[in-house]
Protein backbone atom coordinates (compact mmCIF):
# COMPACT_ATOMS: atom_id res chain seq x y z
CA UNK A 1 0.00 0.00 0.00
CA UNK A 2 3.20 2.43 0.95
CA UNK A 3 4.53 2.20 -2.46
CA UNK A 4 1.46 2.60 -4.33
CA UNK A 5 1.83 5.50 -6.65
CA UNK A 6 0.59 8.95 -6.25
CA UNK A 7 -2.46 9.84 -8.53
CA UNK A 8 -1.36 12.92 -10.99
CA UNK A 9 -3.29 16.27 -10.63
CA UNK A 10 -2.78 19.28 -13.02
CA UNK A 11 -5.10 22.00 -11.42
CA UNK A 12 -5.45 25.54 -13.62
CA UNK A 13 -5.22 28.30 -10.97
CA UNK A 14 -8.48 30.36 -11.21
CA UNK A 15 -6.74 34.00 -11.64
CA UNK A 16 -9.61 35.68 -9.75
CA UNK A 17 -8.38 34.19 -6.91
CA UNK A 18 -5.25 36.37 -6.45
CA UNK A 19 -7.98 39.24 -5.53
CA UNK A 20 -8.87 37.85 -2.40
CA UNK A 21 -6.49 36.87 0.23
CA UNK A 22 -9.12 34.95 1.56
CA UNK A 23 -10.12 32.52 -1.45
CA UNK A 24 -6.19 32.28 -1.94
CA UNK A 25 -5.52 31.08 1.52
CA UNK A 26 -8.33 28.88 1.78
CA UNK A 27 -6.56 27.35 -1.97
CA UNK A 28 -3.30 26.93 0.01
CA UNK A 29 -5.17 24.69 2.63
CA UNK A 30 -6.55 22.79 0.00
CA UNK A 31 -3.83 21.60 -1.49
CA UNK A 32 -1.64 21.36 1.44
CA UNK A 33 -4.03 18.81 2.23
CA UNK A 34 -4.03 17.03 -1.53
CA UNK A 35 -0.49 16.90 -1.39
CA UNK A 36 -0.41 14.44 1.16
CA UNK A 37 -2.18 11.83 -0.91
CA UNK A 38 -1.53 13.47 -5.35
CA UNK A 39 0.85 14.67 -7.20
CA UNK A 40 -0.43 18.76 -8.07
CA UNK A 41 1.01 20.22 -10.66
CA UNK A 42 -0.37 24.36 -10.74
CA UNK A 43 -0.73 25.68 -14.11
CA UNK A 44 -1.12 29.16 -14.36
CA UNK A 45 -3.94 30.84 -17.55
CA UNK A 46 -3.26 34.04 -18.47
CA UNK A 47 -5.99 33.95 -20.66
CA UNK A 48 -8.91 31.48 -21.46
CA UNK A 49 -7.79 30.46 -25.04
CA UNK A 50 -4.04 30.45 -24.35
CA UNK A 51 -5.22 28.41 -21.17
CA UNK A 52 -6.76 25.77 -23.32
CA UNK A 53 -3.84 25.52 -25.30
CA UNK A 54 -1.30 25.28 -22.24
CA UNK A 55 -3.20 22.92 -20.55
CA UNK A 56 -3.99 20.45 -23.90
CA UNK A 57 0.13 20.88 -24.05
CA UNK A 58 0.62 19.66 -20.64
CA UNK A 59 -2.03 16.71 -21.30
CA UNK A 60 -0.26 15.51 -24.31
CA UNK A 61 2.89 15.13 -22.42
CA UNK A 62 2.40 13.78 -19.26
CA UNK A 63 -1.00 11.48 -18.59
CA UNK A 64 -3.21 13.22 -15.52
CA UNK A 65 -5.53 11.09 -13.46
CA UNK A 66 -7.65 14.70 -13.17
CA UNK A 67 -7.39 17.66 -15.15
CA UNK A 68 -8.89 20.78 -12.58
CA UNK A 69 -9.67 24.34 -14.57
CA UNK A 70 -12.10 27.43 -13.64
CA UNK A 71 -15.61 26.82 -14.05
CA UNK A 72 -16.19 29.27 -16.90
CA UNK A 73 -12.72 27.61 -18.50
CA UNK A 74 -13.86 24.40 -18.14
CA UNK A 75 -17.76 25.11 -19.63
CA UNK A 76 -15.56 26.56 -23.08
CA UNK A 77 -13.02 24.34 -23.30
CA UNK A 78 -14.32 21.74 -25.72
CA UNK A 79 -10.88 20.42 -26.78
CA UNK A 80 -9.94 19.37 -23.35
CA UNK A 81 -12.91 17.01 -23.37
CA UNK A 82 -12.60 15.93 -26.63
CA UNK A 83 -8.71 15.04 -25.82
CA UNK A 84 -10.05 12.92 -22.99
CA UNK A 85 -13.10 11.18 -24.87
CA UNK A 86 -16.46 12.50 -24.91
CA UNK A 87 -17.52 9.16 -24.77
CA UNK A 88 -15.46 7.25 -22.51
CA UNK A 89 -16.81 5.74 -19.56
CA UNK A 90 -13.55 4.68 -17.90
CA UNK A 91 -9.99 6.92 -16.87
CA UNK A 92 -9.00 10.28 -16.25
CA UNK A 93 -11.65 12.99 -16.32
CA UNK A 94 -11.76 16.63 -16.57
CA UNK A 95 -13.71 18.47 -13.94
CA UNK A 96 -14.55 22.32 -13.62
CA UNK A 97 -14.26 23.91 -10.10
CA UNK A 98 -14.76 27.85 -8.12
CA UNK A 99 -13.90 29.30 -5.61
CA UNK A 100 -16.66 31.44 -5.40
CA UNK A 101 -20.41 31.52 -5.92
CA UNK A 102 -22.15 29.73 -9.05
CA UNK A 103 -25.42 30.90 -10.28
CA UNK A 104 -28.27 28.32 -11.45
CA UNK A 105 -28.25 30.45 -14.80
CA UNK A 106 -24.40 28.92 -15.06
CA UNK A 107 -25.91 25.40 -16.21
CA UNK A 108 -28.58 26.03 -17.53
CA UNK A 109 -28.08 25.23 -20.58
CA UNK A 110 -25.63 22.37 -20.35
CA UNK A 111 -27.46 19.67 -21.32
CA UNK A 112 -25.96 19.35 -24.63
CA UNK A 113 -22.80 17.41 -22.57
CA UNK A 114 -22.46 13.50 -21.92
CA UNK A 115 -20.41 14.42 -19.20
CA UNK A 116 -20.78 17.63 -16.10
CA UNK A 117 -17.92 18.46 -13.57
CA UNK A 118 -18.94 20.78 -11.42
CA UNK A 119 -16.85 21.13 -8.04
CA UNK A 120 -17.95 24.07 -5.23
CA UNK A 121 -14.77 24.68 -3.36
CA UNK A 122 -16.19 27.55 -2.23
CA UNK A 123 -18.05 26.55 1.44
CA UNK A 124 -15.93 23.50 2.36
CA UNK A 125 -13.29 22.82 4.69
CA UNK A 126 -9.96 22.10 3.53
CA UNK A 127 -10.65 18.41 4.44
CA UNK A 128 -13.71 18.34 2.47
CA UNK A 129 -12.48 19.96 -0.75
CA UNK A 130 -9.54 17.48 -0.93
CA UNK A 131 -11.80 14.24 -0.21
CA UNK A 132 -13.87 15.19 -2.79
CA UNK A 133 -11.28 15.72 -5.13
CA UNK A 134 -8.89 12.74 -4.14
CA UNK A 135 -12.32 10.62 -4.98
CA UNK A 136 -12.59 11.58 -8.67
CA UNK A 137 -8.86 10.39 -9.27
CA UNK A 138 -9.69 6.76 -9.86
CA UNK A 139 -12.39 4.72 -11.04
CA UNK A 140 -12.67 2.50 -7.82
CA UNK A 141 -13.17 5.63 -5.62
CA UNK A 142 -16.10 7.95 -8.07
CA UNK A 143 -18.94 5.63 -7.40
CA UNK A 144 -20.48 4.54 -3.94
CA UNK A 145 -19.91 5.84 -0.65
CA UNK A 146 -16.69 4.61 1.20
CA UNK A 147 -13.82 7.19 -0.39
CA UNK A 148 -16.02 9.80 1.44
CA UNK A 149 -16.57 7.78 4.95
CA UNK A 150 -13.96 6.99 7.83
CA UNK A 151 -12.96 3.05 7.25
CA UNK A 152 -14.27 2.29 10.79
CA UNK A 153 -17.88 3.85 9.44
CA UNK A 154 -20.85 1.61 9.61
CA UNK A 155 -22.76 1.30 6.09
CA UNK A 156 -26.63 0.68 6.17
CA UNK A 157 -27.77 -0.88 3.78
CA UNK A 158 -32.13 -1.77 2.66
CA UNK A 159 -33.82 -2.94 -0.23
CA UNK A 160 -36.57 -0.83 -1.36
CA UNK A 161 -39.43 -2.65 -2.54
CA UNK A 162 -42.37 -1.60 -4.23
CA UNK A 163 -43.95 -0.79 -1.27
CA UNK A 164 -41.48 0.98 0.61
CA UNK A 165 -42.94 4.18 2.60
CA UNK A 166 -41.04 7.51 2.70
CA UNK A 167 -42.55 7.92 6.60
CA UNK A 168 -40.46 4.51 7.56
CA UNK A 169 -37.66 5.47 5.81
CA UNK A 170 -37.07 8.59 7.63
CA UNK A 171 -37.61 7.75 11.01
CA UNK A 172 -34.95 4.81 10.20
CA UNK A 173 -32.75 7.38 9.02
CA UNK A 174 -32.95 9.79 11.89
CA UNK A 175 -33.00 7.20 14.45
CA UNK A 176 -29.68 5.86 13.26
CA UNK A 177 -27.04 6.71 16.70
CA UNK A 178 -24.67 8.82 13.87
CA UNK A 179 -27.42 11.20 13.55
CA UNK A 180 -27.02 12.12 17.75
CA UNK A 181 -23.34 11.15 17.77
CA UNK A 182 -21.99 13.31 15.26
CA UNK A 183 -23.90 16.09 15.49
CA UNK A 184 -26.22 15.52 12.03
CA UNK A 185 -29.50 16.02 13.97
CA UNK A 186 -28.81 19.94 12.97
CA UNK A 187 -29.07 18.93 9.20
CA UNK A 188 -32.64 16.97 9.85
CA UNK A 189 -34.49 19.17 7.89
CA UNK A 190 -31.66 18.35 4.39
CA UNK A 191 -31.91 14.55 5.26
CA UNK A 192 -35.67 14.49 5.20
CA UNK A 193 -35.47 16.36 1.77
CA UNK A 194 -32.37 14.15 0.56
CA UNK A 195 -34.88 11.22 1.11
CA UNK A 196 -37.63 12.26 -0.03
CA UNK A 197 -36.14 13.36 -3.49
CA UNK A 198 -34.40 9.95 -3.59
CA UNK A 199 -37.89 8.08 -2.65
CA UNK A 200 -39.60 10.56 -5.61
CA UNK A 201 -37.13 9.41 -8.02
CA UNK A 202 -37.20 5.65 -6.89
CA UNK A 203 -40.99 5.40 -6.56
CA UNK A 204 -42.87 7.92 -8.00
CA UNK A 205 -40.76 8.79 -11.48
CA UNK A 206 -38.88 5.12 -11.40
CA UNK A 207 -39.68 2.18 -13.56
CA UNK A 208 -38.74 -0.77 -11.63
CA UNK A 209 -35.97 -2.94 -10.90
CA UNK A 210 -32.58 -2.56 -12.41
CA UNK A 211 -30.95 -4.58 -14.34
CA UNK A 212 -28.29 -5.37 -12.52
CA UNK A 213 -30.36 -6.95 -9.50
CA UNK A 214 -32.71 -9.20 -11.74
CA UNK A 215 -28.86 -10.78 -12.86
CA UNK A 216 -28.11 -11.11 -9.09
CA UNK A 217 -31.15 -12.91 -8.55
CA UNK A 218 -32.85 -9.67 -6.39
CA UNK A 219 -36.55 -10.78 -5.29
CA UNK A 220 -38.79 -7.37 -6.26
CA UNK A 221 -36.24 -4.88 -5.08
CA UNK A 222 -37.46 -1.44 -6.66
CA UNK A 223 -33.79 -0.20 -5.96
CA UNK A 224 -30.55 -0.73 -3.20
CA UNK A 225 -30.05 2.13 -0.96
CA UNK A 226 -27.22 2.83 1.60
CA UNK A 227 -26.29 5.33 4.26
CA UNK A 228 -23.09 6.10 5.89
CA UNK A 229 -22.12 8.89 8.44
CA UNK A 230 -19.07 10.24 9.97
CA UNK A 231 -18.04 13.37 11.97
CA UNK A 232 -17.05 14.91 8.58
CA UNK A 233 -19.32 13.43 5.95
CA UNK A 234 -23.14 12.03 5.80
CA UNK A 235 -23.97 10.23 2.42
CA UNK A 236 -26.54 8.32 0.80
CA UNK A 237 -26.86 5.68 -2.62
CA UNK A 238 -29.57 4.62 -4.78
CA UNK A 239 -28.93 2.38 -7.24
CA UNK A 240 -32.11 1.69 -9.60
CA UNK A 241 -33.33 1.76 -13.34
CA UNK A 242 -33.55 4.73 -14.67
CA UNK A 243 -36.53 6.91 -14.46
CA UNK A 244 -35.27 8.67 -17.71
CA UNK A 245 -34.32 7.42 -21.09
CA UNK A 246 -30.85 8.27 -22.51
CA UNK A 247 -27.95 9.99 -20.61
CA UNK A 248 -28.83 13.57 -21.74
CA UNK A 249 -32.57 13.10 -20.56
CA UNK A 250 -30.70 12.54 -16.74
CA UNK A 251 -28.77 15.04 -17.02
CA UNK A 252 -31.08 17.14 -18.16
CA UNK A 253 -33.48 16.59 -15.10
CA UNK A 254 -30.59 17.74 -13.12
CA UNK A 255 -30.06 20.82 -14.50
CA UNK A 256 -31.51 23.85 -13.00
CA UNK A 257 -35.55 23.75 -13.64
CA UNK A 258 -37.44 26.34 -12.07
CA UNK A 259 -40.77 25.10 -13.73
CA UNK A 260 -40.26 21.67 -11.66
CA UNK A 261 -39.08 23.07 -8.02
CA UNK A 262 -40.44 20.37 -6.38
CA UNK A 263 -39.14 17.00 -8.73
CA UNK A 264 -36.80 14.40 -7.33
CA UNK A 265 -33.75 15.89 -8.99
CA UNK A 266 -34.94 19.23 -7.91
CA UNK A 267 -34.91 18.79 -4.48
CA UNK A 268 -31.60 17.05 -4.43
CA UNK A 269 -29.80 19.37 -6.69
CA UNK A 270 -30.93 22.32 -3.84
CA UNK A 271 -31.10 20.69 -0.40
CA UNK A 272 -27.77 18.47 -1.40
CA UNK A 273 -24.46 19.89 -0.56
CA UNK A 274 -23.12 17.24 -3.42
CA UNK A 275 -24.53 15.08 -6.05
CA UNK A 276 -23.55 12.67 -8.36
CA UNK A 277 -24.98 10.79 -11.13
CA UNK A 278 -23.84 7.76 -12.56
CA UNK A 279 -25.84 6.19 -15.72
CA UNK A 280 -24.58 2.45 -15.96
CA UNK A 281 -23.45 2.17 -20.35
CA UNK A 282 -25.21 -0.40 -21.93
CA UNK A 283 -27.89 -0.71 -19.47
CA UNK A 284 -30.66 1.11 -18.30
CA UNK A 285 -29.26 1.70 -14.50
CA UNK A 286 -28.31 4.78 -12.50
CA UNK A 287 -26.28 5.11 -9.59
CA UNK A 288 -27.30 8.43 -7.43
CA UNK A 289 -25.28 9.97 -4.95
CA UNK A 290 -26.09 13.29 -2.59
CA UNK A 291 -24.26 14.10 0.54
CA UNK A 292 -23.72 16.46 3.23
CA UNK A 293 -20.87 18.39 4.42
CA UNK A 294 -20.51 19.13 8.32
CA UNK A 295 -19.93 22.73 7.06
CA UNK A 296 -23.70 23.10 5.17
CA UNK A 297 -22.42 24.51 2.34
CA UNK A 298 -26.29 24.06 0.99
CA UNK A 299 -27.41 26.15 3.97
CA UNK A 300 -24.86 29.15 3.72
CA UNK A 301 -26.02 29.69 -0.33
CA UNK A 302 -29.10 28.31 -0.48
CA UNK A 303 -29.66 29.39 -3.99
CA UNK A 304 -26.37 28.87 -5.53
CA UNK A 305 -24.90 25.26 -7.36
CA UNK A 306 -23.23 23.27 -5.12
CA UNK A 307 -21.47 20.64 -6.83
CA UNK A 308 -22.87 18.53 -9.38
CA UNK A 309 -20.83 16.14 -10.70
CA UNK A 310 -22.59 14.03 -14.14
CA UNK A 311 -20.73 10.97 -15.64
CA UNK A 312 -21.63 7.85 -17.44
CA UNK A 313 -19.66 5.04 -16.07
CA UNK A 314 -19.28 1.26 -17.17
CA UNK A 315 -20.36 -2.02 -15.22
CA UNK A 316 -16.81 -2.83 -14.36
CA UNK A 317 -16.11 0.35 -12.81
CA UNK A 318 -19.27 0.44 -10.78
CA UNK A 319 -18.29 -3.15 -9.33
CA UNK A 320 -15.56 -1.49 -8.04
CA UNK A 321 -18.10 -0.85 -4.94
CA UNK A 322 -20.68 -3.55 -5.98
CA UNK A 323 -24.66 -2.61 -5.30
CA UNK A 324 -26.28 -5.66 -3.82
CA UNK A 325 -23.76 -6.41 -1.20
CA UNK A 326 -25.96 -7.07 2.36
CA UNK A 327 -24.76 -7.54 5.52
CA UNK A 328 -22.65 -10.60 6.73
CA UNK A 329 -19.64 -12.19 8.20
CA UNK A 330 -17.70 -10.90 4.34
CA UNK A 331 -19.23 -7.53 5.28
CA UNK A 332 -18.94 -6.48 8.37
CA UNK A 333 -19.34 -3.01 8.04
CA UNK A 334 -22.39 -2.88 6.44
CA UNK A 335 -25.46 -3.28 8.79
CA UNK A 336 -29.40 -3.99 7.38
CA UNK A 337 -31.19 -0.76 8.25
CA UNK A 338 -33.31 -0.78 11.30
CA UNK A 339 -37.05 -0.11 11.19
CA UNK A 340 -36.82 1.99 14.45
CA UNK A 341 -35.15 3.47 17.41
CA UNK A 342 -31.26 1.42 17.10
CA UNK A 343 -28.80 1.01 20.18
CA UNK A 344 -25.48 2.68 19.70
CA UNK A 345 -23.29 0.52 17.76
CA UNK A 346 -20.10 -1.48 19.39
CA UNK A 347 -17.09 -2.28 17.74
CA UNK A 348 -16.99 -6.54 18.59
CA UNK A 349 -18.23 -7.28 15.06
CA UNK A 350 -15.50 -5.63 13.49
CA UNK A 351 -13.24 -7.94 14.85
CA UNK A 352 -14.41 -10.89 12.52
CA UNK A 353 -11.99 -8.48 9.95
CA UNK A 354 -9.14 -9.95 11.91
CA UNK A 355 -9.37 -13.50 12.25
CA UNK A 356 -6.88 -15.06 10.45
CA UNK A 357 -8.06 -18.60 10.19
CA UNK A 358 -11.58 -17.97 8.89
CA UNK A 359 -10.50 -14.98 6.32
CA UNK A 360 -7.94 -17.54 4.99
CA UNK A 361 -10.58 -19.83 4.28
CA UNK A 362 -13.11 -17.56 3.35
CA UNK A 363 -10.30 -16.21 0.96
CA UNK A 364 -9.31 -19.99 -0.81
CA UNK A 365 -12.24 -20.67 -1.52
CA UNK A 366 -13.78 -18.04 -3.01
CA UNK A 367 -10.68 -17.75 -4.90
CA UNK A 368 -11.39 -21.41 -5.83
CA UNK A 369 -15.15 -20.41 -6.84
CA UNK A 370 -14.07 -17.65 -9.01
CA UNK A 371 -11.61 -19.29 -11.06
CA UNK A 372 -14.30 -22.52 -11.60
CA UNK A 373 -16.50 -19.95 -12.93
CA UNK A 374 -14.16 -18.24 -15.26
CA UNK A 375 -12.62 -21.71 -16.63
CA UNK A 376 -16.65 -22.66 -17.24
CA UNK A 377 -17.14 -19.44 -19.13
CA UNK A 378 -13.97 -19.81 -21.20
CA UNK A 379 -15.28 -22.92 -22.25
CA UNK A 380 -18.86 -21.90 -23.24
CA UNK A 381 -17.56 -18.76 -25.04
CA UNK A 382 -15.59 -21.09 -26.96
CA UNK A 383 -18.47 -23.13 -28.01
CA UNK A 384 -20.58 -20.28 -28.57
CA UNK A 385 -17.47 -19.12 -30.92
CA UNK A 386 -17.49 -21.96 -33.08
CA UNK A 387 -21.65 -21.72 -33.29
CA UNK A 388 -21.34 -18.69 -34.38
CA UNK A 389 -18.69 -19.27 -37.08
CA UNK A 390 -20.74 -22.62 -38.32
CA UNK A 391 -23.76 -19.64 -38.88
CA UNK A 392 -21.88 -17.46 -40.62
CA UNK A 393 -20.23 -19.81 -42.99
CA UNK A 394 -23.21 -21.85 -43.98
CA UNK A 395 -25.74 -18.64 -44.53
CA UNK A 396 -23.38 -16.59 -47.00
CA UNK A 397 -24.35 -17.52 -50.13
CA UNK A 398 -26.47 -20.68 -49.79
CA UNK A 399 -29.76 -19.76 -48.15
CA UNK A 400 -32.69 -17.30 -49.04
CA UNK A 401 -33.21 -14.05 -47.29
CA UNK A 402 -33.98 -14.87 -43.60
CA UNK A 403 -37.59 -13.60 -42.24
CA UNK A 404 -36.09 -11.34 -39.97
CA UNK A 405 -33.61 -9.46 -42.36
CA UNK A 406 -31.05 -8.24 -40.06
CA UNK A 407 -30.14 -11.74 -38.95
CA UNK A 408 -26.39 -11.12 -40.25
CA UNK A 409 -26.23 -8.21 -38.38
CA UNK A 410 -27.59 -9.65 -35.39
CA UNK A 411 -24.40 -12.20 -35.46
CA UNK A 412 -21.97 -9.43 -35.94
CA UNK A 413 -23.53 -8.34 -32.64
CA UNK A 414 -23.42 -11.33 -30.80
CA UNK A 415 -20.23 -11.95 -31.49
CA UNK A 416 -18.82 -8.65 -30.51
CA UNK A 417 -20.88 -9.49 -27.23
CA UNK A 418 -18.43 -12.35 -27.08
CA UNK A 419 -15.33 -10.44 -27.62
CA UNK A 420 -16.17 -8.02 -24.97
CA UNK A 421 -17.03 -10.67 -22.45
CA UNK A 422 -13.53 -12.76 -23.33
CA UNK A 423 -11.68 -9.47 -22.02
CA UNK A 424 -13.95 -8.81 -19.38
CA UNK A 425 -12.90 -12.08 -18.22
CA UNK A 426 -9.07 -11.92 -18.89
CA UNK A 427 -9.25 -8.75 -16.73
CA UNK A 428 -11.22 -10.73 -13.95
CA UNK A 429 -7.64 -13.42 -14.64
CA UNK A 430 -5.71 -11.13 -14.10
CA UNK A 431 -7.20 -9.53 -10.84
CA UNK A 432 -7.47 -13.25 -9.13
CA UNK A 433 -3.84 -13.64 -10.03
CA UNK A 434 -3.14 -10.38 -8.16
CA UNK A 435 -5.33 -11.29 -5.61
CA UNK A 436 -3.45 -14.23 -5.10
CA UNK A 437 -0.13 -12.68 -4.78
CA UNK A 438 -1.32 -9.95 -2.68
CA UNK A 439 -3.60 -11.33 -0.23
CA UNK A 440 -6.76 -9.95 -1.36
CA UNK A 441 -9.62 -9.22 1.37
CA UNK A 442 -12.88 -10.65 1.37
CA UNK A 443 -14.37 -7.92 0.21
CA UNK A 444 -12.47 -7.75 -2.81
CA UNK A 445 -12.80 -11.32 -3.68
CA UNK A 446 -16.76 -11.12 -3.12
CA UNK A 447 -16.64 -7.87 -5.74
CA UNK A 448 -15.07 -10.34 -8.32
CA UNK A 449 -17.87 -12.98 -7.45
CA UNK A 450 -20.47 -10.32 -8.47
CA UNK A 451 -18.56 -9.79 -11.62
CA UNK A 452 -18.35 -13.46 -12.27
CA UNK A 453 -22.07 -13.98 -11.60
CA UNK A 454 -22.97 -10.68 -14.29
CA UNK A 455 -21.34 -11.74 -16.76
CA UNK A 456 -22.56 -15.29 -16.07
CA UNK A 457 -26.07 -14.06 -16.64
CA UNK A 458 -25.30 -12.24 -19.35
CA UNK A 459 -23.65 -14.90 -21.37
CA UNK A 460 -26.76 -16.80 -20.88
CA UNK A 461 -29.33 -14.08 -21.80
CA UNK A 462 -26.89 -14.04 -24.70
CA UNK A 463 -26.85 -18.08 -25.59
CA UNK A 464 -30.69 -18.12 -25.27
CA UNK A 465 -30.95 -15.19 -28.20
CA UNK A 466 -28.47 -16.60 -29.77
CA UNK A 467 -30.68 -19.92 -29.90
CA UNK A 468 -33.70 -18.38 -31.21
CA UNK A 469 -31.87 -17.08 -34.30
CA UNK A 470 -30.44 -20.14 -34.78
CA UNK A 471 -33.42 -21.42 -34.94
CA UNK A 472 -35.46 -19.51 -37.02
CA UNK A 473 -32.25 -19.31 -39.52
CA UNK A 474 -32.38 -23.16 -39.94
CA UNK A 475 -36.12 -23.11 -40.70
CA UNK A 476 -35.90 -20.49 -43.05
CA UNK A 477 -33.03 -22.41 -44.63
CA UNK A 478 -35.50 -25.56 -44.80
CA UNK A 479 -38.83 -24.03 -45.81
CA UNK A 480 -36.14 -22.67 -49.20
CA UNK A 481 -35.19 -26.35 -50.00
CA UNK A 482 -38.63 -27.41 -50.00
CA UNK A 483 -39.67 -25.30 -52.32
CA UNK A 484 -36.82 -25.81 -54.18
CA UNK A 485 -35.28 -22.34 -54.14
CA UNK A 486 -32.45 -23.33 -51.52
CA UNK A 487 -28.98 -24.81 -52.54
Amino acid sequence: MGNAAKPKIIWVIDEKISRSSERKQSLTHILSVLREKAEIQLLHSPSVKEGQDLLLKKLEEQEYQLALAPVDSYLAWTKIENLFGKLKTAGPIFSGYTMDTLPARTIQNANDRYRLGLLDLANLAPAESAKLIFSLCSDATRIGVESFLDPNALVYVEMWQNDSLLGSRLEAVLSLPEIQQFGWNKRANAIRICLSGLHSLVNEEGKGQSELAKALGSKNGRAYFQIGADKQCMIFRVYTRSPFGSPKEVLGAFLPNPEKPVSGPQLLLRYADFVRIHPVAETADLEITVGLWASAPSEKTANEIHTLWFDPVTQNVMMNEAPYLMPGVEFPFLRALPNGPVARPVAEPKMSISAPSEAEKAKDRQLLEAKAKILDLKHEISERDSIIRELKSGGVGTAPPLPPPDTESLLDAFKEHYQIAKDQIAALRQQIQQAEQGGASPKSLEHLKQQIILLTNQEKNWIRKLSSTFEAFRAAKGGGRKDGTGG
